[in-house]
């Protein structure tokens, strides 16, 4: 659903028709379903360079995740771009998604490494 709000576009996550806030989520079929998210990152951090700081967070980060009730699989892979900064593209695969909206709309499970970049 988007709506135009005092001069901004906002956008509702929506599945099967119904926003994430809706009183009827016990309506959503129990289907697995797939989370995108994408980062971007400075042009000095690279999660792939071990001995970066933000490498080590992003591992524990991506460990977090796993161990949300409902996670079944995990990929990530950085994204072949000309931009200096290194983006990184997550799919996280989930048990349902009210499990997904439950768990990770109610928590921000990234934020161990968002917090120090």
């Amino acid at each position: 659903m988007i709506g135009i709000h005092s001069g901004y576009v906002q956008v509702v996550p929506r599945f099967h028709d119904l926003p994430y806030s809706s009183d009827k989520l016990d309506e959503l079929p129990d289907d697995p379903v797939l989370g995108v998210l994408q980062f971007t990152f400075h042009p000095e951090v690279d999660v792939f360079d071990a001995s970066q700081r933000a490498s080590i967070l992003w591992q524990k980060s991506l460990r977090l995740v796993s161990t949300i009730p409902g996670f079944q699989r995990l990929h990530w892979s950085s994204v072949n771009d000309v931009s200096p900064c290194q983006q990184i593209i997550v799919l996280i695969q989930w048990e349902s998604v009210l499990i997904q909206w439950e768990s990770v709309l109610a928590g921000n499970y990234f934020s161990i490494l968002l917090a120090s970049a």
